[in-house]
């Protein structure tokens, strides 16, 4: 994949969504294997190719501090960050 974006995200919030995002994309084996954003789209139900969302790469590593109900992960996409499917999928939280 040519020009590479790696962007850690930091995840917040109310400690039941935080941890349904974390058992989530930890249903996906992350830090075996690489997870994916269009089968994490997918596991939201969310049309990304009608909406026009680029998937176009994966969640590299992630970790989830419960103490500090933290969310922490990386993806590494193809030219940008992915924020908009991370908006989309936020959304399915409210």
């Amino acid at each position: 994949m040519a020009n590479r974006c790696y962007t850690t995200y930091k995840v917040t919030g109310s400690r039941e969504n935080v941890t349904k995002l974390w058992e989530h994309i930890r249903a996906f084996d992350v830090n075996k294997k690489k997870v994916w954003l269009c089968d994490l789209a997918d596991a939201f139900c969310i049309d990304w190719e009608k909406k026009g969302i680029s998937v176009a790469g994966w969640i590299e590593w992630a970790e989830y501090e419960e103490e500090a109900n933290l969310l922490s992960f990386e993806t590494d996409t193809k030219w940008n960050a992915c924020e908009i499917l991370f908006e989309q999928i936020n959304k399915c939280f409210d």
